[in-house]
C-alpha cells in the first residue's frame, strides 16, 4: 500500500504526459492555421489578378480577350484549373438593350458594364475551397 501511495504522490513524469496530451492539439491548430493562410492567400492572389483585367478596361482597353489575358498572367500561384471569363452588357436604364443601338427612349448610347468572372480550387492539407470572384465594370 505504501509503494502505491508513494507512486500516486510522484509528479516526475507530469510534464511529459501533459506534453503528449498537449502536442496533437497544438499540432492540429497549426495545419488549421496553415490551411487558412493558404486560402486567404489564394483568394487574394485570384482578386488582384481580376483587378489587373478590370484596371486594363478601366484604362480604356476595348479588348475582352486582352483582359482575360491580362487577369490569368496576373493571378500568381494559379490553380490548374483557373478560369476567366469576361462579358459585355448594355443597358438602358434597369432594361437590358443591345449594345450597338441606343436607348429607345432617350436616343443615347447605352451604358455599357465588362463583368470579369474569375474562379478556380483552393487547397490546403485538409480544406478544399472553390474560388470565386466577379468584378463589374462600367465603361460608358
Amino acid at each position: 500500500m505504501r509503494g502505491l501511495n508513494k507512486f500516486l504522490k510522484d509528479c516526475g513524469g507530469a510534464s511529459a504526459v501533459e506534453f503528449a496530451l498537449i502536442v496533437p492539439i497544438l499540432s492540429g491548430a497549426a495545419v488549421m492555421t496553415y490551411d487558412l493562410w493558404t486560402g486567404s492567400k489564394g483568394v487574394l492572389a485570384m482578386r488582384a489578378g481580376v483587378e489587373a483585367g478590370a484596371q486594363y478596361i478601366r484604362g480604356g482597353g476595348a479588348s475582352d480577350a486582352t483582359a482575360k489575358t491580362i487577369a490569368l498572367a496576373s493571378w500568381k500561384g494559379k490553380p490548374a484549373d483557373a478560369a476567366v471569363n469576361v462579358s459585355r452588357s448594355c443597358k438602358c436604364g434597369t432594361s437590358v438593350n443591345v449594345c450597338t443601338g441606343l436607348c429607345a427612349s432617350t436616343q443615347t448610347p447605352p451604358q455599357v458594364f465588362v463583368t470579369l468572372n474569375a474562379s478556380g480550387s483552393g487547397s490546403g492539407v485538409f480544406l478544399k475551397q472553390s474560388l470565386k470572384d466577379t468584378q463589374v465594370v462600367r465603361v460608358r
